[in-house]
């Protein structure tokens, strides 16, 4: 399945499920773009095997329009892990962009996060159109030691 920026004409490859009857109760799934496993391949990002868990473990709590809504505490239970590494790990997949830090809605003084919606998207196909149309609300995959990603031919 192709999904295509309407503004830019970048196409985004991804996984997409068609069904004639509901999802199972319970059941949910998302949109995980080829370019995330192109990214993670193709850059010296330096993530560990622990840094993979924290990331799946996270990709696991991915709440609508790519909101991550779980605590530390639980994510350290699940893993195994201390919050000194759950919490480094995180601290690098937002240095990587694949996680973004965002300002909250009704307290901008608390941060929550989401996985940037280049890789990743749960939510309506409207809503990932507006969100990467909105330039403030996506991070920009270049910077100092990041090369933009480039679109999928």
């Amino acid at each position: 399945m192709k999904l295509i920026d309407p503004t830019t004409g970048q196409t985004y490859n991804t996984i997409g499920i068609a069904r004639k009857k509901p999802f199972p109760e319970g059941m949910e799934f998302h949109f995980l773009f080829k370019d995330l496993t192109r990214y993670l391949l193709s850059r010296d990002l330096q993530l560990t095997g622990a840094d993979h868990r924290v990331m799946f473990a996270l990709i696991n709590h991915v709440g609508w329009e790519n909101r991550i809504d779980v605590t530390l505490d639980t994510l350290c239970e699940e893993l195994g892990m201390k919050k000194p590494h759950v919490s480094t790990s995180i601290k690098k997949l937002v240095n990587a962009d694949i996680v973004e830090k965002i300002p909250g809605e009704t307290d901008p003084r608390r941060w929550h996060y989401r996985f940037n919606p280049h890789f990743l998207w749960k939510g309506s196909v409207k809503s990932w159109e507006e969100t990467m149309n909105t330039k403030m609300n996506v991070t920009s995959l270049s910077g100092k030691k990041k090369q933009k990603l480039e679109p999928i031919s």
